[in-house]
């Protein structure tokens, strides 16, 4: 590591119109003296700050206006402006609807002015109580920083939608195979018939076994029903949380088709999945018939299914954690 990596740099020339938008430079390479290193030391850590608690401007032309309501934490679009909703937002009954996930996002990039419906302004923090108390019963806090980390990276992302099932089409049977089957039931009635005849009325007081009825009775017991425990695994709760598109000028909230990647989200608190969690998110990207993430593996002669898993800490941020199965069929069923 050289010299000039330990060196801090200077943020007071980020306050310079000219500076904007370029990394901050080093100190010089002269050795000045001690007051003069804690001043400039001083001078950057104030233009740091300063630039910290700047405030972003807002510019009307880009700035959507809504009304939140508090009990269902959704926000309803009262005036859209700029090309955010594009990918963002639903529609219910001709309106554009945020998710609190969607309108925080929007409001934190100052892109997004929102009241309720008295008319108070509300602010982040509104947002931040509604999701990290689940107003909604899904959103959460862990949930929206992979949402939030998404974004800035500039995907889109949209809840996760499980795919439709595929209908397979009604095949009617043959007509030699409605006969056999009439047959087969004819014949066997008859044969069960024959044998409850010679074998079902038959007395249980024989071949010397049993001298009389009483003696049978006697022989019978009780016997206290045990409780059946089915040998089925029990349904996995695990599922996938956010869909992740990669930003195409084609693609449309309507109809996303196939995510480029599905996101589950965790945290360390949480126990690690088990066996049966990642069975079931795997058989929900096998669904997902056209899925490029299936298709990259598919090219090498493999076919192995993948997702991401996001882990959120309170001050590790988010990791991603990619998750490749083996391809191997569920072999329980």
């Amino acid at each position: 590591m050289s010299d000039t990596d330990e060196e801090p740099g200077d943020f007071s020339t980020l306050l310079r119109r000219s500076q904007r938008g370029k990394a901050p430079r080093r100190g010089t390479k002269a050795f000045p003296s001690k007051e003069q290193q804690e001043e400039a030391l001083e001078t950057s850590r104030d233009a740091l700050f300063e630039l910290i608690g700047e405030t972003k401007r807002v510019h009307p032309k880009s700035t959507s206006q809504g009304v939140l309501n508090r009990e269902t934490g959704e926000t309803t679009i009262v005036k859209s402006k700029g090309a955010h909703l594009h990918a963002m937002g639903h529609t219910v009954k001709g309106q554009t609807v945020l998710f609190p996930e969607e309108a925080a996002w929007l409001l934190n990039m100052h892109n997004l002015i929102v009241t309720d419906p008295e008319g108070m302004s509300c602010h982040f923090e509104d947002y931040c109580t509604l999701m990290f108390t689940s107003a909604d019963g899904w959103i959460n806090f862990e949930k929206y920083q992979t949402y939030a980390y998404l974004r800035r990276l500039g995907y889109f992302v949209l809840r996760h939608r499980p795919p439709a099932p595929v209908s397979r089409p009604h095949t009617h049977p043959s007509l030699l195979v409605t006969w056999c089957s009439w047959l087969w039931g004819i014949l066997n009635r008859m044969v069960r018939s024959i044998f409850r005849y010679f074998v079902g009325f038959r007395s249980l007081v024989h071949h010397g076994v049993f001298n009389t009825n009483e003696d049978v009775y006697k022989r019978l017991r009780i016997i206290d029903a045990q409780p059946w425990e089915s040998k089925e695994t029990v349904e996995s709760a695990a599922e996938f949380h956010w869909d992740v598109y990669r930003p195409h000028p084609k693609w449309k909230k309507k109809d996303p088709g196939t995510p480029d990647f599905c996101v589950a989200v965790t945290s360390p608190r949480e126990a690690l999945p088990t066996l049966a969690d990642y069975q079931a998110l795997f058989q929900s990207t096998w669904q997902h018939a056209g899925a490029r993430h299936l298709s990259r593996y598919r090219r090498r002669g493999e076919q192995a299914p993948a997702f991401l898993m996001a882990v959120v800490g309170d001050a590790e941020g988010v990791s991603f954690l990619k998750i490749t199965g083996d391809g191997a069929a569920d072999l329980t069923h």
